[in-house]
């Protein structure tokens, strides 16, 4: 038979080599873990420098396009000042030219006509006055005025939109 003191000492060794087993496990996940925790910095750090260089692109991109608006908010504004100069010289073309004749009620449109000045100004836009006879409603001076400013500013805004709206053709612009 078996003894018991050898019972304990196969008992002693197996609780020895299982001590040493978890040991070694122990080691083991230490090192892993060490190995891990190391490769998490390396991660952490590479993806705040990649949210830095994101955020200075952003940055950058940002001001260039404040920029561009700016410029294009600048020529709309220049537009609009020549356009609103323009239909106010119109208006008051046709109201000097309008001035020294009757009331333009019993006239039909058919039979108006645009007076020389405004029909064949260069300087406004393309179908200023095309098929509106001068002389068939009755408004006032003021409220012309207010009309050809309020054109002037639509068609000024419609152009900065327009401008703002196009692609950059830089090379820098491949997104």
């Amino acid at each position: 038979m078996i003894g018991l003191p050898r019972i304990r000492l196969v008992a002693v060794i197996a609780a020895g080599v299982v001590i040493v087993a978890l040991l070694a496990a122990l080691l083991l996940t230490r090192a892993t873990l060490a190995d891990e925790r190391g490769k998490f910095e390396l991660w952490k750090t590479a993806v705040a420098h990649a949210q830095a260089e994101a955020k200075a692109d952003a940055l950058d991109q940002k001001a260039k396009q404040e920029a561009k608006d700016a410029k294009a908010a600048q020529s709309a504004q220049s537009d609009y000042d020549a356009l609103r100069e323009r239909y106010a010289r119109l208006v008051r073309a046709q109201t000097a030219g309008h001035s020294s004749r009757g009331a333009d009620l019993p006239r039909s449109a058919d039979h108006a006509s645009l007076p020389a000045e405004g029909a064949e100004d260069s300087d406004l836009p393309v179908g200023t006055g095309d098929g509106i006879p001068f002389g068939t409603i009755l408004i006032s001076q003021g409220d012309a005025l207010i009309c050809a400013e309020n054109t002037a500013y639509a068609q000024g805004a419609y152009g900065w939109a327009t401008q703002i709206n196009q692609p950059a053709s830089s090379p820098d612009n491949d997104y």
